[in-house]
């Protein structure tokens, strides 16, 4: 697609200003406020930011990038960042139109997104008291898909409701050691399918016992 464009306008040239990103750089990427998101595309290998440049100068308006990434991605099946709702990005261009739509493909990525679920719920409640509650559509449509893959699956249900860890569980964490568990370096999981519960007995010393069931 590169080739193409510098074909098409051989007196500009490209530049990748990002690819594939950690999750520590995608956060400051958010702190910065040059990201909406506390992970991206980019985090996959899916998204690529790039930079149009005249006379080794950086072209800011808009129209070139749409030219570019806009029309010319487009015919390659990409989705271009100076089209999203809430956050406009016009160097941006990525695989998937919506977060939605590429946990809808790949499921199984959603467990990259759980532990960000309480800042997408604050975003649309934030977002939504100060009326702008049409820029966070794509946000929604991805809280939407978590909860669709969660349902009738287990899930520990009163998070916040802990209850006393059984005796007998804590003697069955003491026999085990003598079957290599160490307390000092192992997280050891109990399940009592009985009472329909999960003891954690973590390394720093926490413990808890949570009940389960499935999401609804």
């Amino acid at each position: 697609m590169m080739l193409l464009y510098l074909n098409q306008h051989p007196n500009y040239t490209l530049r990748i200003q990002s690819d594939l990103r950690g999750s520590g750089y995608q956060r400051r990427h958010l702190t910065m406020g040059k990201s909406a998101t506390p992970l991206s595309q980019h985090n996959f290998g899916l998204a690529s930011d790039i930079a149009i440049l005249h006379k080794n100068r950086q072209l800011q308006n808009i129209k070139f990038y749409e030219t570019f990434l806009g029309n010319l991605g487009k015919q390659f099946g990409l989705t271009w960042g100076g089209t999203f709702l809430g956050f406009i990005d016009p160097n941006h261009v990525q695989y998937y139109p919506k977060t939605a739509d590429m946990l809808a493909q790949l499921p199984a990525l959603r467990f990259e997104y759980e532990p960000y679920r309480i800042y997408f719920k604050n975003r649309v409640k934030r977002m939504t008291a100060a009326g702008k509650a049409a820029k966070i559509e794509d946000t929604k449509a991805l809280l939407t898909t978590l909860a669709k893959l969660h349902r009738d699956t287990p899930c520990v249900c009163d998070t916040l409701a802990d209850r006393p860890t059984p005796t007998s569980h804590s003697q069955l964490a003491d026999q085990l050691r003598t079957k290599g568990y160490q307390p000092m370096r192992d997280v050891l999981l109990i399940g009592d399918l009985d009472k329909q519960t999960t003891t954690l007995f973590h390394p720093t010393g926490n413990q808890k016992t949570l009940r389960l069931g499935k999401w609804q």
